[in-house]
């Protein structure tokens, strides 16, 4: 049996609102699969430094698993890395991109968990 996350409907902003409010409970996936790509390539056709694009993947992993957990998504999976990407990338990228795991990791798995459980 599947636990039925807490609704925190009440702390979407009023654009997530406005589209939750079009979608059929009944229909909502129990579980989404995303894969992150395209951060350094976004970052480039800004004619940012490709670690900014990371950054900004970062943020807005924050922002899907803030808003997964407020409507009550059950299973959330993110594709962040693969071999594929380690052999590709150089290693200061691959070093720099695995330190920003760490630290995301650090600075936010106790208050997810606080807010997903509490």
């Amino acid at each position: 049996m599947i636990a039925v996350p807490k609704l925190r409907i009440d702390e979407l902003t009023a654009e997530e609102r406005a589209v939750y409010a079009t979608l059929k409970p009944e229909q909502m996936p129990q579980h989404v699969a995303i894969i992150m790509d395209g951060n350094g390539r976004w970052a480039g056709s800004r004619s940012l430094k490709r670690f900014v694009g990371h950054q900004q993947g970062a943020k807005s992993v924050q922002l899907v698993m803030e808003t997964a957990s407020r409507i009550g998504l059950p299973w959330l999976t993110l594709y962040a890395f693969s071999i594929e990407n380690d052999l590709k990338r150089p290693r200061a990228e691959v070093n720099f991109l695995m330190r920003l795991l760490k630290s995301y990791l650090e600075d936010n798995v106790q208050r997810m968990m606080d807010k997903m459980c509490g």
